[in-house]
């Protein structure tokens, strides 16, 4: 009985819960164009995703290589991988700008131990930016 306690307690104690924090946009409209500032340090399967994740909910999303300040609304991200049992999405910062005020931010954490940190990152995106740009 302590020994299946015990694995019980170490088991439980490696799992966790993928983190998820929202700070949902305010004051955007799928009339506003968003551009996403490419970020080359993060893989190109994850913009991709990001710029999928808009164009599903009906906004029109570009990418473009730097803010010249000709977009009303832009997005920065950042997001880093992780390897364990395979790679996977470790982490990603979403940021929504109006008028170069930030107006949402979704943060996304997996913990090593989850097992649901694995899959498509498009998934994972998906339901960041539904979470980010609902009402």
């Amino acid at each position: 009985m302590i020994k299946a306690f015990v694995i019980y307690l170490v088991i439980f104690s490696l799992t966790g819960c993928v983190s998820l924090t929202v700070d949902k946009a305010v004051g955007l409209t799928p009339e506003d164009e968003i551009c996403i500032i490419d970020n080359p340090s993060v893989r190109k399967d994850f913009v991709s995703a990001y710029q999928a994740s808009f164009e599903k909910l009906g906004y029109k999303a570009s990418i473009q290589k730097l803010d010249d300040g000709t977009c009303l609304v832009t997005s920065m991200y950042s997001a880093s991988y992780g390897m364990h049992w395979g790679v996977y999405l470790a982490r990603a910062d979403l940021k929504i700008f109006k008028n170069n005020q930030l107006i949402g931010r979704a943060q996304y954490k997996a913990p090593r131990a989850d097992i649901s940190k694995h899959g498509r990152v498009a998934g994972k995106i998906d339901g960041l930016v539904e979470e980010l740009l609902s009402k």
